[in-house]
């Protein structure tokens, strides 16, 4: 950081301004280590990924990057249950919507018992499983706004370092807790029924189908398992502000975000997980006068998971 701070003061004050309105969307993603998750943002450019893609694990991984961040579909041959979550309510006291009439099966019906079963098979991947491969990464910004006069500066730096990383990273025995969401931390999930808006759980004959939607939220905290971050990797408003020069204020507001988990039902262990999230950063940088950054970026990760 000080090194980046003396390339600063050596370029003319037009620049700094500039670089500041960037750097304020795209510092972060650029030093891997900050959040402990986006890892390898900056390791392998899109085109390289088709012969990768081929090797991987499982065959859901697309061949390029997906244009959208849509909500993933559970498998429809199977009765599903689903039980919306109301937004009105606690999760102490909140209503399960009726079960589907498939109890033969065992499947949870309430979403108590799916965000049960979630939880447990999700944290079992931090202390049983042996290997954890994450077949893609597609990271993208979906819009971005800045003073008219500094677009092509940070068009220019978003390209340079928000990328997709489509080649398959496997991670081994202690590196699986590490590194599986929520990333450096000893949990997968602290999910909790009055983070979700729709929770739905399919009986696949062989496995579980869990597809989850969160409520949005502001500001979510990292590590704190709560809201969104319960499963999922955030950012923290701390980081930029720490990390972009001349930071005066900012909002991260994540929505749509999504999950999809298998669970083979004869030992409880998730087999596959994918997780789709949308986030807006909302960034003021103050050099001379203050100005405004606005960035729309989505993330989609898929893991198979071996025990």
């Amino acid at each position: 950081m000080n090194k980046f701070r003396e390339f600063l003061e050596s370029i003319p004050g037009e620049w700094k301004t500039g670089l500041s309105i960037a750097l304020a969307i795209i510092l972060v993603f650029s030093m891997g280590n900050i959040a402990g998750s986006l890892t390898n943002i900056n390791a392998t450019p899109v085109e390289e990924a088709g012969s990768a893609v081929e090797n991987t694990v499982a065959t859901d991984a697309p061949t390029e990057a997906p244009t959208a961040a849509p909500t993933t579909q559970a498998p429809t041959a199977a009765p599903t249950t689903q039980a919306p979550v109301a937004d009105s309510q606690p999760a102490d006291t909140a209503t399960s919507a009726p079960a589907a009439q498939t109890p033969s099966t065992g499947a949870p019906a309430t979403t108590e018992e799916i965000v049960a079963l979630f939880n447990e098979s999700a944290n079992k991947i931090k202390t049983t499983a042996v290997r954890a491969t994450r077949n893609y990464q597609d990271m993208r910004i979906n819009q971005l706004q800045v003073p008219s006069a500094l677009q092509a500066l940070a068009d220019g730096a978003i390209e340079k370092f928000v990328k997709p990383n489509m080649t398959p990273e496997v991670y081994e025995g202690p590196a699986v807790a590490e590194k599986y969401p929520v990333s450096g931390t000893d949990f997968a999930s602290k999910l909790k029924p009055e983070y979700l808006d729709t929770i739905t759980c399919t009986d696949n004959g062989t496995e579980y189908v869990i597809d989850i939607k969160m409520k949005d939220q502001k500001n979510p905290v990292y590590r704190s398992g709560e809201g969104v971050g319960s499963i999922f990797w955030t950012m923290n408003i701390e980081d930029i502000a720490n990390n972009a020069p001349g930071f005066e204020s900012g909002e991260l507001s994540y929505y749509n975000c999504t999950a999809t988990a298998k669970i083979d039902k004869a030992t409880g262990n998730m087999t596959y997980s994918k997780f789709i999230y949308n986030f807006d950063m909302d960034v003021k940088i103050k050099m001379i006068v203050s100005l405004q950054a606005i960035a729309s970026l989505t993330v989609e990760e898929e893991y198979v998971i071996e025990y």
